[in-house]
């Protein structure tokens, strides 16, 4: 029996280093030991599975599956035939503009878009407040007529007459909030806009995550932590972007930039350029809102230029790998061969989305009142876009505004503004 022991103590050597070896293309390599409790020979690096432990008369060891770019191998075995190798770590990536919704079993990432929850969220939680004060001039003092509309609902906070409607503008159907001046509008008059979004709220928990609201924020190799797309949205908004509104008297078809300007969003107000002009903030059905206030110079008549403009601020590309957990506002993009994770923030893409999709809707109607009729002056804007899309010298121009280059939809009003005249407002993304 000795040369029986010796012929399989060289074998086992022989396996064991064949395991140690570093693989390419095949399996890796064998488990060394024969003896009771023997430690598994350690797996070579290698696209397919990792190799068997070390096999032996009783307990076989683990053996180390090496790195892989497919499926890694299995655990530890007992008896006569010892398990497979532990599993390697996947090289791999989502494809450009979609994020990790989880793995399947072979850990091959699962990816998705996120511009669906962008969509959603933007839409839902991201709101117009428009007002009007009579008999305020240069006051601080909030609008006593307002109103609320984003692109899922509309609400007619305080004042008679004032409507929530629908109408079909650019191909889509777009809720607009209609505001009615009490009396004429003219320089003791004040009009109040705001644009104000909720604070994103990312929701992390365990998977699976929900891959029509939820991307990867952190995996263990095992287990995956999700939280919700559509936080980092509302976060984008709130910090980037602003409605822009103005006036000009004497202005009629005229392009020229407003004589009067500022912007509001949801952390910021600027009164802009113009005398009177106010930035308040004011609980607004039960919201604390920042408004910006214009105020008029004369009446407002067929001769005077509303303008409004919605501009959002680029984003800033932040990425890197990560051991687990991907920084706050990331999502997981990819895994690589080490463990680690791959992150990446979604803000440009977001940014870009909102610039090509998310509409501000402008409108007037005379001699309205309390109706719902659609306005009969209208256009749209956004970032880098303005159209005309129905009413005699109604303009599209680009000013600079503090140093933005902001476009911006002029309304022309037919006649003189008074209580039986309505002025329309309206936000959707696409």
């Amino acid at each position: 029996m000795p040369i029986v022991r010796a012929f399989f103590s060289t074998l086992g050597l022989l396996l064991f280093a064949f395991g140690c070896a570093e693989g390419t293309a095949p399996a890796g390599g064998a488990g060394g030991g024969t003896t009771s409790n023997a430690a598994g020979g350690n797996g070579g690096d290698a696209t397919g599975a990792g190799g068997p432990s070390g096999g032996g008369v009783s307990q076989g060891g683990d053996g180390n599956g090496g790195v892989a770019t497919t499926d890694g191998g299995g655990g530890s075995g007992t008896g006569a035939h010892g398990g497979e190798g532990g599993g390697g770590a996947l090289e791999q990536a989502c494809p450009a503009n979609e994020f990790a919704t989880g793995f399947d079993a072979g850990g091959v990432i699962q990816c998705a878009p996120i511009e669906p929850s962008v969509v959603s969220a933007v839409n839902n939680g991201c709101d117009i407040f428009y007002g009007i004060r009579d008999g305020c001039g240069a006051c601080s003092d909030p609008p006593t007529k307002w109103g609320r509309v984003n692109g899922a609902t509309c609400a007619n906070g305080v004042g008679a007459d004032n409507t929530c409607s629908s109408a079909t503008i650019g191909g889509q159907n777009v809720g607009l909030f209609g505001l009615n001046a009490d009396g004429d509008v003219d320089d003791n008059d004040k009009l109040y806009a705001g644009f104000m979004c909720d604070a994103g709220v990312p929701d992390e928990g365990p998977g699976p995550c929900d891959s029509s609201g939820e991307a990867v924020v952190g995996y263990d190799g095992a287990q995956v932590t999700c939280a919700k797309t559509g936080a980092a949205a509302l976060d984008y908004m709130r910090a980037s972007c602003s409605l822009y509104v103005g006036w000009r008297d004497t202005c009629g078809a005229c392009t020229d930039a407003p004589s009067k300007w500022g912007y509001a969003g949801s952390q910021a107000c600027s009164a802009g350029s113009g005398a009177g002009n106010t930035c308040v903030s004011t609980v607004l059905g039960g919201e604390t809102v920042p408004l910006l206030g214009i105020d008029f110079d004369g009446d407002v008549d067929e001769n005077d230029k509303l303008y409004f403009g919605l501009h959002c601020a680029g984003a800033t590309e932040a990425s890197g790998p990560q051991p687990v957990d991907c920084p706050d506002g990331q999502f997981l993009v990819g895994t690589h061969a080490d463990g680690t994770v791959e992150c990446e923030s979604p803000a440009p893409q977001i940014a870009a989305y909102v610039a090509q999709h998310c509409t501000a809707y402008i409108g007037f109607r005379d001699s309205c009142g309390a109706c719902t009729t659609m306005p009969a002056k209208y256009g749209r804007v956004r970032e880098g876009f303005c159209s005309n899309d129905a009413g005699v010298d109604n303009t599209c121009t680009t000013a600079n505004l503090a140093g933005q280059a902001v476009s911006l939809f002029g309304l022309s009003t037919d006649g003189n503004v008074n209580d039986d005249d309505k002025l329309y407002i309206g936000f959707k993304c696409d």
